[in-house]
């Protein structure tokens, strides 16, 4: 009821958000003047790339670009890749093998562009399928369907914010709880994130029912056992390891011998490996309390913190968390060093290649 009056009648219309993101490889496509699909009108011109692992990759005057999900916010999914494909492979192979097609000198706006780009590689992906496709048939069959239900969209929620209706977000929809633990450091989330989430409700699910099990009640000293070694620092240091993945990728995309670009990946392969380290000592610290707290070794006297007696119990596998401490704090430095180099770097790759 509104103002008295009563409906008699009503329909219900349930449109899905065709901006949503999803950590499927993907052909995403955006307004090329760099607005949102908000304000677009029909015929202004497109921009099209790949979505890959967190990564776009596209065509333009400036060559081949590799740019975050942050400059593509409101991209629309206009065809997503099988799962069962390994799509970052297929993109490494064919920039190998068809990068010199894609150069800055080769690019032209009506005939050799961004569209093009993208119907290259969909001949490269599937040749059975995607052989004799073209301009033509793919904005007909894959582009117009997508654009089309997107305009409609953004239509009706341009007339619902222009109108009295309030608009309410499903702000706390859909919100898993590694989610919540998690500092997202950017918009890009791919498949090594979503892994995460599911193995964190998994190991969640597992404590709980062991808990239960075992004890009927949470007992004080499982709770205190857990929190010895300090979550967001974990959640740091993986956030730090998937960046430093990225990096390397973006070197690996330069395709170059310089031996200063060598020198960066194997830095950055050597941090990695210091991560691995430094989580495995953690996880070990971690599990010993872990076996505390089911029973094993609760008759052995030891004080709350020795090194030299858990030394003597584990096998010299746990290190004392000051030490855990220092190895840290050495790897952040190490890797806000390598970072300013790598940008350094990239800052003097794009000048030279823009020459």
């Amino acid at each position: 009821m509104k103002c008295g009056m009563h409906f008699a009648e009503y329909h219900t219309l349930t449109m899905s958000n065709p901006f949503n993101s999803h950590e499927m490889p993907s052909i995403v496509l955006k307004p090329s003047d760099g607005n949102t699909f908000y304000n677009y009108k029909v015929g202004q011109d497109l921009h099209i790339g790949l979505y890959v692992h967190g990564m776009i990759y596209s065509y333009w005057s400036k060559g081949i670009m590799i740019e975050t999900c942050a400059s593509w916010m409101d991209r629309i999914h206009i065809y997503k890749f099988n799962r069962c494909f390994n799509i970052a492979n297929l993109l490494r192979k064919f920039f190998n093998e068809h990068s010199d097609r894609f150069s800055l000198a080769d690019y032209d706006e009506e005939h050799w562009n961004c569209f093009n780009f993208v119907i290259e590689f969909l001949k490269f992906f599937n040749p059975f399928q995607f052989s004799s496709i073209g301009k033509e048939s793919f904005v007909h069959n894959y582009i117009q369907p997508t654009l089309k239900y997107a305009l409609r969209y953004s239509f009706l929620v341009r007339q619902l914010q222009e109108s009295a209706i309030s608009i309410l977000p499903l702000k706390y929809n859909c919100i898993n709880m590694a989610e919540c633990l998690e500092v997202q450091e950017d918009e890009a989330v791919d498949s090594d994130r979503l892994i995460d989430r599911q193995n964190f409700k998994i190991q969640q699910h597992e404590i709980a029912m062991h808990d239960f099990r075992e004890y009927g009640v949470q007992l004080a000293f499982v709770s205190n056992h857990r929190n010895f070694t300090d979550k967001p620092l974990k959640i740091r240091i993986l956030n730090w390891k998937r960046r430093l993945k990225r990096v390397k990728i973006i070197f690996e995309r330069l395709c170059t011998s310089r031996p200063v670009h060598t020198n960066i990946s194997s830095n950055i392969t050597n941090l990695m490996e210091r991560i691995d380290l430094v989580m495995q000592r953690l996880e070990d610290t971690d599990l010993y309390f872990q076996n505390l707290a089911s029973g094993f070794g609760r008759d052995i006297e030891i004080p709350e913190w020795s090194q030299l007696d858990v030394d003597l119990f584990t096998g010299g596998i746990i290190v004392s968390k000051d030490r855990c401490d220092q190895e840290v704090a050495d790897f952040f430095d190490a890797v806000g060093v390598l970072f300013l180099e790598c940008k350094e770097i990239i800052k003097t790759f794009r000048i030279e290649t823009s020459l």
